[in-house]
């Protein structure tokens, strides 16, 4: 039996007898120029050692709080750099001045048969590694820009779809790929991004609908719908390695499922900005005001008050606002003042009506499940699963497929050109192994990693991480809800709009539904998640 780490396969039921290895060529190409080409020359000729790795490991986040995301794609490659071709500051390299950060790179294989891209992104850092003559560069996938980007709506966006939600978002990071995203149209009725990372609300809009993002191979923004299919690979144990790593029955198991939809509505008028504090503005000038509230439409402006001292307690003067851009979540105002006088902006009151928005949790479980393993939470919470009815549905699609044994697998490969550079992340796989019993089951690959072994890139190790994720064609109506979000009536004396009370209230009741029946509030079942 093969010593797990030692890498034997076995003649009988482990690698081919006679399958030799098929020496491959790595290509490496970066667009040092930035004119959106990659460069026609390999950087791989150079190329000593790589490092690469995309996706998740898990399926599932290990508490039950929902679906692990994917995580950012890295390669870390490092280059023989005697000539010092990677050294920034030679004027003779043939890439000077390009070698900095930010440039587009590309990596793949190429065998005798197929050129395969394993990888795109961009050059994060450029390290030399001293006397060794070296440089390592270290590079990520588009997934890190969307990481780090922080947005904010300049506009309202409400009665869109999930995959609608996520094309926006990435208009709005302006994302550098290409989009390949399936059509959910699971409605989504406010979108409300306010100082978010990027990245984090596609997760959260993906969710939203049981689906998965991710950033694919070639560098394209991917969306994977729930009852997503296409044509299955197939990996058969005489192509791996002995050491299966396989899931205890009950790792990812749960049975008793929580799901979160929340319906979005506007509160009554009111002050939702004011000047945090006086502003001098000389008679003839003017001033750009930053202007932040919390997710509101309906946006006016109430006053803007100046005033020949800062205490507002000199002579009124006029000042007036123009060029005023403000959404969702606030934006700019320019304000002159053309009094007459030099003096102080005191104020500017912005009125709007604010969203709120009201929760109603799903659950639903399995008793036979939770005997034989206990009970296992998981619970659901996206603020962009807005539809009551997709909710409830997911309850119980969520415990139909989360109380039982779902084995994963992490299985290696080495010395296998023409098998293991074929399964990018995603892939849709069938696994055949006698020696666990596994005969056609069907996975997808969350994660994948390639390390070279040795300097020539012949003797690589490649690990898969399959998972089986959930499929389902329930066919799920959407709420009767109207056309954008509803505004409460206001209580008696408040009938007039005008008034600057907000006059919601209770806006934060929680409803509890259990097998899809209502079971009360919240406060009053003293519902507790945890």
């Amino acid at each position: 039996m093969a010593k797990y780490g030692s890498f034997k396969y076995s003649e009988q039921t482990y690698g081919h007898l006679g399958d030799y290895p098929t020496t491959i060529i790595w290509i490496v190409q970066v667009d040092w120029d930035g004119d959106g080409t990659l460069e026609g020359y390999n950087e791989g000729n150079y190329l000593k050692n790589c490092n690469l790795s995309m996706g998740r490991q898990e399926y599932l986040n290990a508490d039950g709080s929902g679906f692990e995301h994917m995580r950012v794609g890295k390669a870390t490659l490092v280059f023989e750099n005697y000539d010092n071709r990677y050294d920034p500051r030679n004027t003779s390299s043939p890439l000077y001045p390009n070698i900095k950060p930010g440039k587009r790179v590309q990596i793949g294989i190429f065998d005798a048969d197929y050129q395969l891209v394993q990888f795109t992104g961009l050059i994060d850092s450029i390290v030399p590694r001293g006397y060794k003559n070296e440089v390592i560069i270290t590079c990520v996938d588009y997934m890190q820009g969307l990481t780090d980007q922080e947005l904010t709506y300049d506009a309202e966006l409400f009665n869109t779809t999930v995959t609608g939600a996520i094309n926006h978002q990435l208009t709005q990071a302006q994302y550098p790929g290409g989009r390949l995203l399936d059509d959910e149209t699971q409605p989504v009725w406010v979108a409300a991004v306010s100082k978010q990372k990027a990245g984090g609300v596609i997760h959260q809009m993906a969710d939203a609908g049981l689906g998965i993002f991710w950033i694919d191979e070639l560098g394209r923004a991917r969306y994977q719908k729930r009852d997503h299919s296409e044509t299955h690979l197939y990996i058969f144990q005489v192509s791996i390695l002995k050491d299966i790593i396989r899931a205890q029955p009950w790792d990812g198991l749960y049975n008793d499922i929580a799901v979160t939809s929340r319906r979005f509505i506007k509160l009554q008028p009111a002050i939702i900005f004011t000047l945090p504090e006086a502003i001098y503005i000389a008679n003839g000038n003017n001033e750009t005001i930053e202007i932040n509230y919390e997710p509101s439409t309906d946006i006016q402006i109430k006053s803007v008050t100046g005033n020949t001292q800062v205490d507002d307690n000199g002579a009124a003067l006029t000042m007036t606002a123009s060029s005023i851009s403000l959404g969702l979540t606030g934006g700019t105002i320019i304000v002159s003042n053309n009094s007459g006088s030099n003096g102080y902006l005191i104020d500017i009151a912005i009125r709007g009506r604010k969203y709120a928005s009201t929760e109603q949790i799903f659950t639903a479980s399995d008793a036979t499940s939770q005997a034989t393993y206990g009970i296992r939470k998981f619970r659901l919470d996206s603020p962009f699963l807005q539809d009551r009815n997709f909710a409830n549905a997911f309850a119980t699609i969520l415990k139909d497929f989360l109380k039982d044994d779902r084995e994963s697998l992490i299985i290696q490969f080495r010395g296998r050109p023409t098998a293991q550079y074929y399964f990018p992340i995603m892939t849709t796989v069938e696994f055949y192994s006698e020696t666990l019993g596994i005969n056609g089951e069907v996975f997808q690959v969350l994660g994948l990693e390639h390390d070279w072994i040795n300097e020539n890139g012949q003797d690589v190790l490649t690990t898969l991480y399959l998972h089986k994720t959930l499929a389902d064609d329930t066919a799920i109506s959407p709420s009767s809800l109207e056309t954008a979000p509803k505004v409460r009536e206001a209580p008696s004396g408040y009938e007039d709009p005008g008034g600057d009370q907000e006059t919601m209230a209770g806006v934060n009741t929680v409803a509890v539904y259990h097998n899809g029946a209502f079971v009360g509030n919240a406060s009053e079942l003293n519902f507790v998640d945890g």
